[in-house]
């Protein structure tokens, strides 16, 4: 074997989400790329029916169900989101990073209104990673909505030592405007 099939293999095995010990149908690698494309071109409906074949074709493909979740958040479906959050952490609990799977999966849930959940979650994120910008923004506007408006401000406030996007920096002074006016 040459090195040009074996690199073709290396980058298939790296776009397809899955790793050098698992084994992927063509067929759902290749419903699970074109569901990047479209995803990446802002069709997310294609995006949702091409990771939607790429389960139904190959079941524990955990990198799909992930990648579904984000785009059915993307589209709004936060109860299809929570779905193929937990399905996908289900079958590989390793599919993204940890700390970034227990914030979006926070996220889902505060955005389902579970927020005592969305709070439990984003713990999990914080004690992983300490500096997840968006684990605390989650926690405190679960906390805000619960009327814990001191620890929703403190969440807000470490959120900003660590975050670095000035449009969510934005974001954040904006809820931390909403808890000064809800004080008063």
């Amino acid at each position: 074997m040459g090195i040009i099939p074996i690199l073709i293999s290396i980058a298939v095995v790296l776009a397809a989400g899955c790793s050098a010990t698992e084994s992927r149908s063509l067929d759902a690698v290749g419903h699970f790329l074109t569901g990047h494309s479209s995803a990446g071109k802002g069709d997310y409906r294609g995006a949702l029916e091409d990771f939607a074949k790429a389960v139904e074709i190959d079941p524990l493909y955990a990198q799909a169900y992930w990648d579904r979740a984000a785009v059915r958040a993307q589209l709004g479906d936060w109860r299809g989101a929570l779905t193929d959050v937990n399905k996908a952490l289900e079958i590989k609990p390793d599919v993204v990073p940890s700390s970034r799977a227990y914030e979006f999966r926070g996220l889902v849930r505060r955005m389902l209104g579970e927020h005592k959940e969305s709070i439990e979650d984003s713990n999990k994120a914080i004690e992983i990673d300490p500096r997840n910008a968006r684990a605390y923004v989650n926690r405190g506007i679960s906390r805000m909505i619960l009327g814990d408006l001191d620890e929703a401000r403190l969440d807000l406030d470490k959120a900003l030592q660590y975050e670095t996007d000035p449009r969510r920096r934005i974001s954040i002074y904006n809820v931390l405007n909403k808890i000064a006016n809800l004080r008063r």
